[in-house]
């Protein structure tokens, strides 16, 4: 131990100039022993440095990033593989995918452990990031766990503003549902409306989707207007 103390104190800055949260690389010595809460170690090759018990809360740390960056990919990936069809030819697939894992993460940091049951991070999400979806229908569920999609009153000549409107409303939607361990076994009901239009306004309807929610799945309802615009209008867990 005496001679670890010498070789530490020859060279006290060069061993600690690096951030002890990296594993920084000794300098200029080849300890290996414990002072106090500082551990020196070989691994690799390489002489390193650590702080007693940072290790342990570090790799937790990354073991549940690194699980939710695979849900979020995996969820990611079913669920894009079910609305493919219905997507405008202009999608962007990569840009898609990053978009759309990036949000499942986020809520998946919170959402699941808390209960929380619908996703905020989803909500009206675009399939353009240079374009926001700007449909105003949305997903609602019922106590039963059904859902419904709440078409408003058409009552202007142009119901889908800013889109261009040349007298039918095609709306094309998937709901996908996955189960959140499992999302490569996710449940995929399409479904759709044509509504032809002359402008002399129309009621307010809903359109009732053949799917339910179900505890322990994340279910996504996905619309495509006219084949112009694409989002999801609603999203639930449990």
């Amino acid at each position: 131990m005496v001679f670890y103390f010498c070789l530490i104190r020859c060279k006290p800055t060069r061993i600690l100039t690096h951030s002890i949260r990296f594993m920084p690389i000794q300098q200029n010595t080849q300890v290996e022993g414990r002072i106090g809460d500082m551990i020196f170690y070989q691994s690799k090759g390489q002489f390193l440095i650590r702080k007693k018990g940072g290790t342990g809360r570090q790799a937790e740390a990354a073991r549940r990033q690194s699980g939710i960056m695979g849900k979020a990919s995996a969820l990611s990936a079913a669920i894009r593989k079910a609305v493919k069809p219905i997507l405008p030819a202009s999608t962007e697939p990569r840009q898609l995918m990053y978009r759309l894992n990036n949000a499942l993460q986020t809520w998946l940091r919170i959402g699941p452990e808390n209960g929380i049951s619908e996703l905020p991070s989803l909500e009206k999400f675009s399939c353009s990031a240079e374009e926001p979806f700007h449909i105003a229908m949305k997903v609602q569920r019922t106590p039963e766990g059904g859902l419904v999609l709440r078409i408003p009153a058409f009552e202007s000549g142009n119901p889908i503003a800013p889109l261009p409107f040349h007298g039918v409303i095609d709306l094309k939607l998937v709901a996908v549902s996955c189960p959140l361990d499992e999302p490569g076994k996710a449940r995929v009901v399409p479904a759709g409306l044509t509504i032809p239009y002359a402008g002399m306004g129309l009621p307010a309807r809903d359109l009732h989707l053949p799917v339910q929610t179900r505890e322990g799945h994340l279910t996504v309802v996905w619309l495509t207007v006219n084949g112009l615009s694409s989002g999801v209008v609603g999203a639930f867990f449990g």
